[in-house]
């Protein structure tokens, strides 16, 4: 089965790459380069990532199974193309899980979800530690772990529930160690460094987590050479519009 699967791997991102070859060929503008081409093949292999979290339910959180249809799918990604919000994020119809808090919704596996972190990830994947601010539903953390190179995962979570349902899927992989505190108070090893690290901890994108989004850049400032915040650019974008 494993193999099997593998192999549609393989069979797409060759299917990628051709794509882009001749496209790349027919255009006047210069021809890509065998690195940009294999990033752009690495995004595209990312945007399904199969989470493994069961479903189940802890206090005021949800993880469950969801379906959208092909009408849902349409109708989301035309409001998406018109909300300053949307940004032009895009789903398909499929099988997902998301995570919610009472009925919002926070994360889930989605395309539209997954491409606000595949620049990390691709980043992380070449980085042997790193640091995560926010579980979530553990779509970054499980396609980080696909790569041999990951030598440490550390995971900041405020939310013990989060923790509940979600740290059991990773609990016999070596690497990673999830720990129950603020992302804010948390204190890192004296001496640690990080080759990478991802801010993920907010509800909504919204001009109002600039100042949080600082202070976390501030704090590991000295501590890694590479972080990022969860749609920074769109927060930015939209504290722009309102002033």
């Amino acid at each position: 089965m494993k193999r099997v699967f593998a192999e549609k791997i393989t069979s797409t991102a060759q299917k990628i790459t051709r794509k882009l070859l001749i496209r790349a060929a027919a255009s006047s503008k210069p021809m890509l380069t065998a690195f940009e081409i294999l990033n752009r093949v690495e995004r595209a292999r990312l945007m399904k990532i199969t989470v493994d979290v069961p479903d189940g339910t802890s206090g005021a959180w949800k993880v469950e199974t969801f379906e959208v249809s092909k009408s849902e799918a349409e109708f989301f990604n035309i409001r998406a193309m018109y909300s300053g919000s949307g940004m032009g994020r895009c789903i398909r119809p499929g099988e997902y899980k998301r995570l919610m808090r009472n009925r919002d919704v926070i994360m889930s596996n989605t395309p539209s979800e997954i491409s606000d972190h595949v620049d990390f990830i691709i980043r992380a994947k070449q980085s042997k530690r790193i640091l995560i601010n926010g579980l979530g539903l553990g779509v970054c953390l499980k396609a980080i772990l696909e790569s041999d190179k990951v030598e440490e995962v550390t995971v900041i979570e405020k939310s013990e529930d989060v923790i509940k349902l979600v740290a059991p899927t990773f609990q016999n992989d070596k690497r990673v160690k999830i720990i129950h505190a603020d992302a804010f108070t948390w204190k890192p090893p004296r001496g640690a460094r990080y080759d990478a690290v991802w801010h993920d901890i907010w509800d909504y994108i919204c001009g109002d987590n600039l100042s949080e989004m600082s202070k976390l850049h501030r704090k590991y400032g000295k501590r890694t050479d590479f972080q990022r915040s969860w749609c920074k650019k769109e927060c930015q974008k939209l504290n722009r519009q309102w002033w």
